[in-house]
């Protein structure tokens, strides 16, 4: 019916919500796969359904309007998160560690 296929729909958004929210906080390294998924479900929202199932309906739903804008945000968001992280707070954290005057402990006894 289409209660339960809503429901359905709602319990597999909960599920990519909680393991986007897992790898955000916990596996950072995968978050451009993330991003792959998800550009993966925009562009065949944009392009398969939209052309060879569309719904008829009386005018564009809002959702159908944001799947290009959506499409390109997360080709932009994936192309930053291959991007290699700033160094600089690395360096900070090592420069403080060599201006330490020679002779002197860590601060262990």
């Amino acid at each position: 019916t289409v209660v339960s296929t809503f429901a359905l729909w709602g319990i597999s958004q909960l599920s990519v919500a909680f393991i986007d929210t897992l790898v955000a906080a916990r596996y950072k390294s995968l978050i451009p796969a993330m991003y792959l998924a998800t550009i993966f479900e925009y562009g065949m929202r944009l392009g398969y359904v939209a052309q060879y199932k569309p719904i008829k309906t009386v005018e564009v739903p809002p959702g159908a309007k944001m799947n290009a804008p959506m499409l390109v945000v997360l080709s932009v968001l994936f192309a930053l998160s291959l991007k290699p992280q700033n160094s600089s707070d690395n360096k900070e954290n090592n420069q403080g560690d060599s201006e330490r005057e020679p002779g002197r402990d860590s601060g262990v006894q």
